[in-house]
């Protein structure tokens, strides 16, 4: 009987480990209506993990395994001379500070697997994920070279440039060698591909896990690798794609490159001096199609994962990442994809607005621009999570207003606005009744109605409620 009962009470436990290390954490903030403004931690069960007024910013630290934050303290006093520099904590998913307010900047190190810290008096610090101090540095910048050493930046004591220094290669062993070049922190980038790019004494240059340039070029621009090949522009202005080798893998006889979010594009995009535009596949070795209309491409760029967008002579006009045209915008309508949250699924919507502000219609289309679901006055994209959308609605009430000399106009009422929610079929999940909505993840939002401020789902109720007259009470 002993016996049954420990391993009831060992399932128990192990059901509630798994069930906590499932939860997800999410930086959001409370603007007050009466009350100063503040951050939170909260998870997606609605349980605020850190104290309120306790920090007055937080958000997530980007690309860090596991999640990690960085945290701003709420009392600025201590701040307030412009000479002692505002510092922020490492916190982890449960809201617990890892560190004290010990740093001016926390960054993750991907080819490290680090933290960087950059301490007040203007060294670096090396975290690991639990926020103990690895090795601390005088260097004023590190970057891992992904082989356990470092390229580092030695101040020079410029009191003018103190960002600037020298560059220093640290191995894996503690050893140092200077490389006889000087550059500044904001001129050296991470290490990709087992190459960093970097602008130092007037040139661009990549160097290699030991700190040298495997071969040389003469470039204006030169950008992160990612893929195994680099965008670069030359002093003509004309643009190419290099190896990790320094070779072409696109010749440099293009007016312009593009390849959106280097490390996650699904597109390169090219375009000649003729203005054709060429799709390849984002290591630049394939070409998916080309785009050659009369009078050639003005410009485009990639919106997303899933959408290019085109300028040419007749307006503007949208592809798949592998060249297709989709749709054509009416000369009156304007196209937004922009998704604040979106996951390894593409975004199978767009929004589409017509009309002068503030006569304006909106509505969802699907990726052939056909119309989805009813009309709003606003909306915009905010997630596309598991294949589903989440697309805010808005509202706002009209008044005609008299200008003195200019006659009168349409504006809107101040304080009027008010936002609900759609899924990907234009289908209304929330009503237009709140002043703010965010998405946080898949039937979870963050919402400010009146004085009050939480986490609602999709069915409208309230997970956490935080209400600015119970905070007036305490």
């Amino acid at each position: 009987m002993a016996m049954r009962k420990g391993i009831a009470c060992l399932l128990a436990l192990l059901l509630m480990l798994a069930g906590g290390a499932s939860a997800e954490s999410f930086a959001v903030r409370v603007d007050g209506e009466y009350l100063a403004s503040y951050a939170l931690l909260v998870d997606d069960a609605g349980r605020m993990l850190t104290e309120k007024h306790r920090y007055a910013q937080i958000y997530a630290l980007e690309g860090a395994e596991p999640a990690r934050f960085v945290a701003q303290p709420a009392d600025l006093t201590a701040f307030a001379d412009s000479d002692v520099p505002l510092r922020v904590c490492l916190l982890d998913e449960s809201g617990a500070a890892l560190t004290g307010f010990d740093y001016t900047e926390l960054s993750w190190d991907a080819a490290g697997e680090v933290i960087i810290g950059v301490r007040p008096d203007g060294g670096c610090d090396v975290l690991g994920a639990d926020g103990a101090v690895r090795w601390s540095s005088d260097f004023i910048w590190l970057t891992a070279n992904g082989e356990g050493g470092w390229l580092a930046l030695r101040a020079l004591g410029d009191a003018d440039d103190p960002a600037r220094g020298e560059l220093v290669l640290v191995g894996a062993d503690g050893g140092q060698t200077p490389l006889g070049a000087r550059a500044t922190r904001w001129d050296m980038r991470a290490y990709h591909d087992g190459l960093c790019a970097v602008y130092a004494d007037g040139g661009y240059r990549y160097l290699d896990a030991n700190g040298e340039a495997p071969f040389s070029l003469e470039v204006d621009y030169a950008q992160d690798f990612a893929f195994g090949t680099a965008i670069v522009c030359l002093p003509s202005g004309r643009y190419g794609l290099i190896d990790t080798d320094g070779e072409y893998v696109l010749p440099p006889v293009y007016s312009a490159m593009e390849r959106g979010d280097a490390g996650t594009s699904p597109a390169l995009l090219a375009l000649d001096e003729s203005g054709a535009l060429s799709f390849y596949s984002p290591d630049g070795s394939r070409r998916l199609g080309v785009y050659a209309p009369d009078g050639g491409v003005e410009y485009a760029y990639t919106i997303g994962s899933a959408l290019v967008s085109v300028r040419d002579a007749e307006g503007t006009a949208y592809f798949s990442p592998q060249g297709e045209m989709l749709f054509r915008a009416a000369e009156d309508e304007s196209v937004s994809a922009w998704y604040a949250r979106t996951d390894d699924t593409d975004p199978q919507r767009v929004v589409v607005q017509t009309g002068e502000w503030p006569d304006t219609e909106c509505r969802l289309t699907d990726m052939s621009g056909a119309p989805v679901g009813e009309s709003y006055p606003q909306l915009s994209c905010l997630a596309w999570l598991d294949g589903e959308g989440y697309f805010a609605t808005g509202t706002f009430e009209k008044r005609y207003v008299e200008i003195e000399d200019w006659g009168g106009g349409w504006s809107v009422e101040p304080n009027s606005y008010r936002y609900g929610l759609c899924d990907e079929d234009g289908n209304e999940l929330l009503p237009m009744v709140y002043d703010v909505i965010e998405c946080l993840a898949p039937d979870r939002f963050w919402v400010r109605q009146g004085a009050v401020t939480g986490m609602i789902d999709t069915q409208g109720e309230w997970l956490l409620v935080i209400s600015d007259y119970e905070e007036l009470q305490d």
